[in-house]
């Protein structure tokens, strides 16, 4: 029964906690990709899913997302299109400042969605994990950004409000699959423009995820990233 106080206790303290300015960002990066906020009434958490492969990656976020989070993800195997895969995922506390992100991202029926009052919120580190979780970098250098959680429209504002923001051209593309009966956006730069980008997440590209960048800057070593060591 102590032990289960104390815990309560935790929780409580924990969950009134302000979030930092860096953790604000690496939400809205997160929330760009693969993370989610899941709202219970006038409760609110963010969950983090990764494939097990980018685990390191994940302890990375944990890690920095601390005291909201436990620090060791669960591991669940799940089938997408056919095949098992294994991933990794985590759920924080319900915490205060979500509610924020919350009216952010989603919409009255809970959809997630990209508005102009994004640009606020856009710095070098949001845009950094963001591309850690859904970017990838070709062999001729142009990065791509996988945005087919959102529409047409809202692939061109992310667009626009890159451009405006940081200078930088990222122009959606889509692909028809014809097997699923759909189109899959996503953002794509020329080389010009992926070195600008790349140039500007640089410094917060986690050492387990290098090889995003590793095609445009060969100067690249975990020892010159500022970001934690992991």
């Amino acid at each position: 029964m102590s032990k289960w106080l104390n815990n309560m206790e935790r929780y409580s303290i924990n969950r009134q906690k302000d979030l930092t300015e860096e953790q604000k960002q690496i939400i809205v990066g997160t929330l760009l990709g693969d993370g989610f906020i899941q709202k219970r009434g006038n409760s609110y958490r963010l969950k983090l899913k990764h494939s097990q492969g980018q685990l390191r990656y994940m302890l990375w976020k944990l890690d920095r997302l601390q005291p909201f989070f436990d620090l060791e993800p669960h591991i669940e195997t799940s089938i997408c299109r056919g095949k098992h895969q294994k991933s990794c995922y985590a759920y924080s506390l319900a915490q205060k400042d979500l509610v924020t992100f919350h009216s952010l991202f989603y919409d009255i029926t809970g959809r997630k969605i990209i508005t102009p009052d994004l640009i606020d919120y856009l710095t070098p580190l949001s845009i950094a994990v963001w591309y850690m979780d859904d970017g990838s970098i070709e062999s001729n250098g142009r990065i791509r950004i996988y945005s087919n959680s959102f529409s047409k429209e809202e692939n061109e504002v992310l667009s626009r409000l890159l451009q405006e923001k940081f200078d930088i051209s990222l122009i959606p593309h889509s692909k028809f699959e014809k097997k699923y009966n759909r189109y899959y956006w996503y953002l794509l730069g020329k080389k010009d423009s992926s070195k600008k980008f790349i140039d500007l997440v640089y410094s917060h590209i986690v050492p387990s995820m290098q090889y995003k960048v590793s095609n445009t800057r060969n100067d690249y070593t975990p020892e010159n990233a500022v970001a934690f060591k992991i």
